[in-house]
């Protein structure tokens, strides 16, 4: 029978079959048929060619992770696991949820790192992973990040808390942003969920939606137009003389320069005034073309 620490093949013996030696990662007791009939099981290795027995084999140190029949370890623990004394696999031992490693080689679970808050960290995380919009983390430790209840909203990333809905609008589960109350219904309740708040307004009230860039110039537009109807009326009502009118609208356009019509603003008097004088002047010299020449005898 085969020695231990040896091998022996089918015809071992003749000199060209000669007694073969165990194979490192590998143990041979009495009677072993070839090198790596016997691996060191997961979580254990060898670096020596000689083991008679299983336990000869060498329990794989923490920290890292030993796949069975090697000569040495198989390598360091990953990112998000911890390898324990004897661990097989590297995906054995997932840090838990709510903790997260970013860093090789972790031995226990103790070294794994509580989840801040802001961030959720599922079974096996390397980092954190920011809560998306609509959901926030409060506390540390939280494997998934707590959806905004209803009557809060949240529009950014990793957040620690929510804030309440304000008046005008409601927020139901998991809002980013709030919902505005419908035209022509209001609401005066803060931390709304729903959009049973908003109620009708009463007769003689309205509620709107929001004017655009143009409508509200608009809209300014036309209140100085309406307002400044009264005093335009006063000044075309009085019996002022041409000049007086155009005193008066002179000094509306110093006081109000974006409401009086272009028609008086000072550019188009001094047109006014250039057109006049060449009228004038014009006038002149056709007086001068038709008056005949004196007689000279």
């Amino acid at each position: 029978m085969c020695p231990e620490t040896y091998a022996c093949l089918a015809g071992t013996g003749h000199g060209s079959q000669p007694i073969q030696v165990c194979a490192s990662g590998h143990y041979c007791p009495r009677g072993t048929q070839w090198p790596t009939q016997y691996p060191c099981p997961a979580g254990s290795y060898t670096p020596s060619n000689h083991l008679e027995q299983l336990s000869e084999c060498t329990t794989c140190p923490s920290g890292f992770f030993c796949n069975g029949g090697e000569h040495d370890v198989s390598g360091l623990c990953p990112p998000g696991y911890f390898c324990p004394v004897g661990t097989g696999n590297a995906w054995n031992h997932p840090c838990p949820a709510g903790t997260f490693s970013s860093s090789w080689g972790l031995g226990s679970i103790e070294e794994c790192s509580a989840c801040p808050p802001g961030g959720s960290c599922p079974s096996g995380s390397v980092e954190p992973l920011d809560c998306p919009p609509g959901s926030y983390a409060p506390i540390p430790g939280q494997s998934v990040c707590t959806i905004s209840e209803a009557g809060r909203f949240q529009p950014g990333f990793g957040a620690r808390n929510v804030s309440l809905c304000p008046v005008a609008a409601y927020c139901p589960l998991r809002s980013i942003e709030p919902t505005p109350c419908a035209a022509g219904t209001y609401s005066t309740q803060t931390g709304a969920g729903s959009a049973d708040v908003c109620t009708n307004c009463p007769g003689g009230w309205f509620q709107g939606a929001t004017l655009e860039p143009k409508q509200a110039d608009f809209c300014r537009r036309t209140a100085a137009d309406v307002a400044l109807l009264v005093p335009y009326s006063i000044i075309c009502i009085v019996p002022l003389s041409p000049p007086g009118h155009i005193f008066a609208f002179s000094l509306m356009n110093r006081c109000f320069p974006g409401a009086v019509p272009s028609g008086f603003t000072e550019r188009r008097q001094d047109m006014y005034d250039i057109y006049k004088r060449i009228a004038t002047q014009a006038r002149q010299q056709d007086r001068m073309r038709s008056t005949p020449d004196p007689v000279r005898w």
